[in-house]
């Protein structure tokens, strides 16, 4: 067994091929500085300012075209210019930092009224191409202001028509085809301001990372009662805490350039107030699982269990909390019948239960949750085609199956398969596609768990034997009903391929996030691999 990504020339040649449809001439991405606004208020209005600047970036950016800078560019010049920022010094400050255009404004609060008045300056030319400025009956129309002044901005300037967003100004939008006031689900995306207006606009996305991550979870890794980002590439653990906006690293573990990793989770399985990190890793001298545990100790991230034939996965089970789970490896069978619930038992993770299926499964995309009247529970699981299941966990029966295929995966081993094909004396290899992470959630806090999957798409179609090149993904949820898992939303496209995700508190406000790690190039043999990290707020609708 040997996990591989091809480099070869056939393949490059190949990858060429099917990119040449999609491909076009690229110019130079625009870059565009965004500055914070300058508040003019009595109280204390940060959280609105962070909410602007990051609708901003969100509105502004357009794939690789666009690409905004914010505030983790800027650095320390922010604190050596006068405030507040005039014109001449954010356009120095913009052409320092190498970007085309610079966005500068400022909100002003009068009573209960607000005003908001914001430039779009080309720094190169040293002129203003947007001037918008726009009066509102309360601080929440500030976030149609920003809509507004943006989609001005990208059609003026990039020639680009955006959708653009109501927040009680009066816009009109077109009606849904049915409404149903009982209706208590909110959108992932929505998120209540202090206010009590609506932005649709609650993504954060991180500076950019030069390498490509392969998975993400979230945990008190140090056991400071804070979570941090733990995000791993091909040989390499980091840890990374959000704050005021940004990511810092707080530790980063190396390993050796023989050892793939594939997956990583964080929890606290052996109950000493620090999460432990589960990785599990495939060793290419051996050919076989190499997974390890690793523990915060004396500042530095040290292994406690080495050495694993098992693939790891921690799910978060309803009402119960987070549980370790373990499956090995059989010949070329990814997907086998069973899995073991693990705990930790003196000096090593033991098994203290075992989950036996009717069909075969990896534990890398199962979740538990009850979602019958009877408190039945149910796994819930990919096919190695990459259809959703669900199982009846007491007696291992399949009880529904989707028609259509979700997840999306780059990440595969591969084996030598003598009954498989061959050219010549080289025997074809055998390639099995890894499950993508399944989460259980319950999105409006109506005691109903939805079912929580990514949806990846594959330039290819899924077509090709041994490569995946992923240009698009979003999240999408399901509820249950007597028929089977229904689809009832699904976030927006976001701009590149979710690699892995997880729902969990990354900001550390209290409230679970949809936690996303975006590659932007999934074929080294294309390009240089970058990564970000997304975060997608949801709040109950607390109206209801």
């Amino acid at each position: 067994m040997k996990y591989t990504l091809r480099c070869s020339v056939s393949i490059a040649m190949l990858l060429i091929l099917i990119f040449s449809a999609h491909s076009v001439a690229q110019d130079t991405p625009k870059k565009i500085l965004v500055l914070p606004f300058n508040i003019n208020a009595k109280e204390d209005l940060s959280f609105l300012q962070n909410g602007i600047h990051d609708m901003l970036v969100t509105r502004l950016s357009h794939e690789d075209k666009v690409i905004t800078m914010g505030k983790d560019a800027i650095g320390s010049a922010l604190g050596k210019i006068p405030k507040p920022i005039k014109e001449p010094a954010a356009i120095d400050l913009g052409l320092s930092l190498g970007a085309d255009y610079v966005v500068l404004g400022s909100m002003t609060v009068f009573g209960e009224s607000i005003s908001t008045d914001v430039k779009f300056i080309d720094a190169l030319q040293k002129n203003v191409l947007v001037t918008f400025s726009q009066f509102g009956k309360s601080q929440g129309d500030v976030l149609a202001h920003i809509d507004m002044f943006a989609g001005q901005v990208n059609e003026k300037v990039f020639g680009r028509k955006t959708y653009t967003y109501s927040y009680g100004t009066g816009r009109q939008q077109p009606a849904p085809e049915k409404t149903q006031k009982d209706d208590r689900r909110k959108h992932p995306e929505s998120i209540f301001m202090k206010d009590g207006s609506i932005s649709d606009a609650a993504i954060w996305k991180s500076r950019r990372f030069k390498l490509g991550m392969r998975g993400i979870s979230v945990g008190d890794v140090d056991g400071d009662k804070q979570n941090e980002a733990v995000f791993i590439d091909k040989n390499s653990v980091y840890v990374y805490r959000y704050t005021e906006g940004t990511v810092a690293k707080v530790k980063e573990f190396n390993g050796t350039d023989r050892e793939s990793f594939l997956s990583v989770d964080v929890a606290d399985i052996n109950k000493n107030g620090k999460a432990e990190i589960f990785v599990t890793s495939v060793q290419d001298t051996n050919q076989n699982l190499d997974s390890f545990v690793l523990e915060w100790k004396g500042g530095k991230l040290a292994k406690i269990l080495d050495g694993q034939r098992l693939f790891y996965r921690v799910i978060k089970v309803p009402k119960q909390g987070p549980v370790l789970l373990g499956q090995g490896l059989t010949g070329i069978k990814v997907y086998r019948n069973d899995i073991q619930e693990m705990s930790w038992q003196g000096s090593r993770y033991a098994p203290i239960g075992e989950k036996r299926y009717k069909d075969p499964i990896n534990v890398m995309g199962i979740a538990f949750a009850s979602f019958a009247a009877d408190g039945a529970e149910m796994a819930i699981s990919f096919t190695q085609d990459e259809r959703l299941r669900m199982f009846n966990n007491t007696d291992g029966k399949q009880v529904w199956k989707s028609d259509e295929k979700y997840g999306g995966n780059s990440l595969f081993l591969e084996f030598k398969d003598e009954s498989d094909s061959r050219i010549g004396d080289t025997f074809v290899k055998k390639s099995v596609f890894l499950p993508q992470r399944v989460q259980i959630a319950d999105i409006n806090n109506d005691g109903k768990y939805e079912v929580l999957v990514p949806n990846n798409k594959d330039v290819a179609r899924r077509l090709l034997r041994s490569i995946r090149s992923y240009e698009s993904g979003h999240i999408e949820g399901f509820e249950w009903s007597e028929l089977g898992l229904t689809p009832k939303w699904k976030t927006r496209k976001l701009p590149g391929y979710i690699s892995d995700w997880i729902v969990a508190d990354f900001d550390n406000d209290g409230q679970d996030e949809i936690v996303c790690a975006i590659v932007k190039s999934t074929a080294p043999v294309i390009g240089d691999q970058r990564s970000n990290i997304m975060m997608l707020e949801f709040t109950p609708d607390t109206k209801n």
